[in-house]
């Protein structure tokens, strides 16, 4: 009876603009599913121990009688022709014949035992430190995105992709926590990279679908190589030094327009262990300091015009240090 209440509490929820029309198409074909003896679905489930999913193409015509009838088709023999039911990992839900027997002839619900995968508590401990929804493991959409364009799936392709992408994901994040390394990441690095594993195992179950499909180039280069794992690190640890260069960068631009020596060595410092080059930092100070310094001559500001200048002058810069012939040429 509740299971009856909730799906029409899904229809009128998912039913657009006309939520009585739906309810009232929902309530009629389960009111003619009814008809089918308990009994009948009983046999079809023990005979076929794979559990069954009805499934309708996103935005069919009648999906509600189409659905009804896949419904009502799994409480027969011919529940075979539907596609099985499937976790977040691809794997189907299937029984062993004599506990399929005692579940649906003898038992008054389903037996199961929760048991949290090394992955699973993996990605339930992150998301309590992170909170990040986006490392949750999701079931696939029934429409895809190839190319810019929005296709929906059939049956066979939604099988198939939630097939080759569930089990895709599951392999590649135990390769993924199986590594060293990952006891001693950051939880964001952490999340950026199972968010690769996600989008690996999506564009490589999209393209097996649809061989045209887009593919982005670092992913098709993981594919190439053969340690996808090995790849999202190397994307991560690259990533990571660019922020690091990038968060030093504007510390020492912040060093210099608060004219504080100390702080702006200990980025150039930082900045030449990350593998930039003096030319290369006093480029990137450049860019910033020129327009202030030319700002505050035109404005005839050469008090801060100065100690611009006195700042830049005394940057540690080996042969890239600044003269006071080289600010002076701004101004041309």
């Amino acid at each position: 009876m509740l299971d009856g209440v909730n799906s029409l509490l899904d229809v009128s929820q998912w039913s657009g603009t006309q939520p009585i029309a739906q309810i009232g198409e929902k309530v009629a074909s389960n009111y003619l599913s009814s008809f089918i003896p308990t009994l009948a679905g009983q046999i079809s489930r023990t005979i076929d121990p794979v559990r069954r999913k009805s499934y309708v193409e996103s935005g069919a015509s009648l999906s509600t009688w189409r659905y009804a009838f896949e419904q009502a088709q799994n409480k027969t023999p011919f529940s075979v022709y539907n596609i099985p039911y499937r976790n977040v990992w691809g794997e189907e839900d299937r029984s062993s014949s004599w506990l399929a027997a005692f579940e649906n002839l003898i038992s008054p619900g389903y037996i199961s035992t929760v048991s949290p995968s090394t992955i699973e508590r993996e990605l339930s401990s992150l998301y309590g430190e992170t909170q990040d929804a986006n490392i949750v493991p999701k079931m696939p959409s029934k429409t895809l995105s190839v190319n810019g364009s929005n296709v929906k799936l059939n049956a066979e392709q939604y099988d198939r992709y939630s097939e080759t992408r569930g089990k895709m994901d599951k392999s590649l994040l135990e390769d993924l926590v199986s590594r060293p390394e990952w006891a001693f990441m950051t939880p964001e690095s952490k999340v950026e990279m199972v968010k690769d594993v996600y989008t690996y195992a999506n564009e490589i179950s999209r393209a097996e679908l649809f061989p045209d499909a887009y593919v982005s180039k670092w992913v098709a280069n993981a594919q190439k190589g053969g340690d996808v794992i090995g790849t999202i690190m190397e994307r991560r640890e690259e990533q990571a030094k660019k922020d690091y260069v990038d968060g030093y960068s504007k510390a020492l631009e912040k060093a210099i327009t608060d004219y504080d020596a100390e702080s702006a060595n200990v980025s150039i410092t930082a900045l030449r262990e990350a593998g930039k080059t003096d030319s290369d930092i006093r480029s990137s100070v450049t860019r910033t300091m020129k327009p202030l310094y030319v700002e505050a001559m035109e404005k005839g500001d050469t008090e801060t015009a100065n100690a611009i200048m006195r700042t830049l002058i005394g940057l540690p810069l080996g042969k890239s240090k600044y003269s006071y012939a080289d600010i002076v040429k701004w101004l041309k």
